[in-house]
């Protein structure tokens, strides 16, 4: 066999080609000031790639794969170093997934490829001992953060920013999926203050917990499904049967109508109490069960970086103040206050309701939905919006909001939407 390659300055640089004694291809390869570096093919008899890798400083490194005369993959490994570090073999559980296994044939781990690439995109399961004991994520070949983790019986979850959202109980598999399971702890965004503590059942708040807000318990009862079910002290205290009462016709009459004043006075003192609450919304699951029920919160104010799949107030009857927090509710693709009749402050915090965080994400997205919708809301005073709120929305309609006074756009606020405003009475900007 012999090289073909060029020469600069006595070293060889450029692409290379290993030829048989018939002057057929066996090997092509890359050069850089006399190394080896960049994608190399072996070519059988008939010029069909067989093998196909990386080498960076005259090394093996990356995926390498063989083929058979058709092109189809026989074998995959990746290598480190000019060493063989794991073998790859296409999932026959998991389509997209390749089995890494190392040179011992111990499993380490499970992952989706790029095939067109070969390289690492999507979700990689982590074994040690035969069991998952991480999750991460990687995107176009590059590690991007760690989903989760196992430690025996325990499991933590983590967000976007590396923080923690749960830590208990859990099951599953890398097939099925890990989900919540018995008892675990759910976390603000902050990653340390709780905000749920209790059962879990596939994936959801099931049994007996409690539920947190700025550090104090707001609910302690039973769920299902995710949804609140009773406090523990109802049941608890409720009686096993109901034993039969006989008024007497010596007068007990006057103590049965105290009893009636005296529960209309407690109603009167709830409703009261409940016209002028404030809540904070630190989870999704918990604007979820406020957001499905008549209520009577005076100012709703939701955390930053929530990343929540609905969002409805249109039963918040004594609304008067919404203030979203940044960086939340990216998904949300439809926002809309109407007919809210006591709302009088709106106030939505940066890079909220918007894929696109800054400006160059602005300028190269042009996006068809996105609707913006404020209308019959006649005490509504003030409305402002932080840098890059709603910024890939396409609609914004602002209209018979007669006692709106002002209105503080950020910047690049429905940078390529149409904009409808009509019976704004005294507004400014």
């Amino acid at each position: 066999m012999c090289l073909q390659v060029n020469l600069r300055d006595g070293k060889k640089e450029g692409e290379g080609l290993i030829l048989r004694k018939n002057g057929t291809p066996y090997m092509s390869l890359q050069f850089i000031h006399d190394s080896i570096e960049g994608e190399v093919k072996r070519f059988d008899e008939f010029n069909s790639v067989i093998l196909k890798g990386n080498v960076k400083d005259g090394k093996e490194t990356g995926v390498f794969t063989e083929y058979d005369k058709e092109g189809k993959i026989i074998w995959m490994g990746y290598y480190m170093d000019g060493y063989q570090y794991i073998t790859m073999t296409k999932s026959t559980k998991m389509p997209g997934y390749y089995e890494e296994k190392s040179r011992a044939g111990d499993l380490m781990g499970v992952s989706h490829y790029d095939e067109t690439k070969l390289i690492r995109d999507g979700l990689s399961y982590e074994y040690k001992n035969g069991k998952v004991h991480r999750v991460c994520m990687y995107s176009n070949g590059s590690f991007v953060r760690v989903v989760m983790e196992m430690s025996g019986p325990t499991l933590i979850e983590y967000d976007d920013n590396g923080k923690k959202k749960y830590e208990g109980g859990f099951a599953g598999s890398a097939e099925k999926g890990f989900t919540r399971e018995g008892k675990g702890t759910e976390f603000a965004c902050d990653g340390e203050t709780a905000v749920y503590v209790g059962d879990w059942q596939k994936g959801r708040r099931n049994g007996f917990g409690v539920e947190y807000q700025d550090h104090q318990a707001v609910f302690r009862g039973y769920w299902k499904n995710g949804k609140k079910k009773g406090t523990k002290e109802q049941k608890l205290l409720a009686p096993a049967k109901q034993s039969q009462f006989h008024c007497p016709s010596c007068g007990c009459w006057p103590l049965i109508i105290i009893g009636v004043l005296l529960v209309i006075l407690l109603v009167t003192v709830i409703i009261v109490r409940k016209s002028t609450a404030e809540v904070t919304v630190s989870s999704c699951d918990q604007l979820e069960s406020i957001s499905g029920k008549q209520n009577w919160f005076r100012k709703v104010a939701l955390d930053s970086g929530l990343d929540c799949a609905s969002f409805d107030l249109s039963l918040f009857a004594s609304l008067q103040t919404l203030e979203v927090g940044e960086n939340s509710l990216k998904r949300i693709r439809r926002f809309q206050l109407q007919g809210m009749k006591k709302l009088e402050t709106l106030d939505v915090g940066k890079r909220s309701f918007t894929y696109a965080k800054n400006y160059d994400a602005v300028e190269a997205t042009i996006r068809s939905d996105g609707v913006f919708r404020l209308n019959n809301c006649p005490k509504l005073k003030t409305v402002k919006l932080g840098d890059f709120a709603f910024a890939d929305y396409h609609s914004f309609e602002m209209t018979n909001l007669p006692s709106l006074q002002k209105i503080q756009f950020g910047e690049s606020n429905f940078h390529w939407g149409s904009l409808t405003l009509a019976s704004l009475i005294g507004w400014c900007v």
